[in-house]
Order: structure tokens, then sequence, then C-alpha cells
């Protein structure tokens, strides 16, 4: 008993220091479980990555097979150059189309800031 120091501790903060003890050991726990469960999902998301790079591996190697099947982008151009006419009624129908998406969200725009107004000046009154 040479080593040992004795200290007199009431028993209000005894218990107090054993409720810290109890916590910061809860803490240490849940932290050992929550780093099993980071590297579990990090094992699974390599795995997800490998399947998926296979995945792609094989996609490529279908289009590869595949793209020579295909038409050729010139017959297509060819086809627009038959027919001027038509392709500017469809850039027009697309020009008239976009002009009216924006003036849709101009509208949606006012609404929503009259909207914001009415509520602040209902949380006011």
């Amino acid at each position: 008993m040479a080593g040992s120091v004795h200290i007199k501790i009431d028993y209000g903060k005894a218990v107090s220091l054993k409720r810290d003890t109890l916590i910061v050991e809860k803490s240490l726990l849940e932290i050992i479980q929550h780093t099993r469960n980071y590297n579990l999902l990090r094992k699974k998301e390599f795995l997800l990555k490998t399947q998926l790079k296979r995945a792609m591996a094989e996609i490529e190697s279908l289009i590869v097979h595949i793209e020579p099947t295909l038409p050729t982008e010139e017959l297509k151009q060819v086809k627009l150059l038959e027919k001027p006419e038509k392709k500017e009624k469809v850039l027009r129908a697309a020009k008239s189309v976009k002009e009216k998406a924006e003036i849709v969200s101009r509208r949606n725009d006012i609404e929503s800031q009259l909207e914001e107004i009415q509520a602040k000046l209902a949380s006011l009154g």
C-alpha cells in the first residue's frame, strides 16, 4: 500500500463522476459502432462501383457491335436539305414555344413574388 492514495469524495460528486464516466463510455461505443457501419458502407460502395464498371464495359461493347448497323448522320442531313421550308417551320415553331415558355416563367415568378409579399403583409397585420 505504499503507492495507494485515497481521496474522500462526497456521494453527490461520486454519482456525478460515475454518470460522466458512463456517458463517455456510451459515446465511445457509439463511435465504434458508427466506424464499423461506415466501413461496411464503404465495402458495399466499392462492390457497387465495380459492378457498375462491369456493366458499363458490357454496354460499351454492345454499342461497339451495334454502331455499324445504325444509319449515319449524313443521311439525316441530306433529308433536311431536301426540305428547307419544313426546317424553317420547325425552327419558327420551336422559337415560338420557347418565347411562350419564357412568358409563363415570368408570370410564375411575379406571382410567387406577390404571394411572398402577401404572406409578409399577413404576418405583419
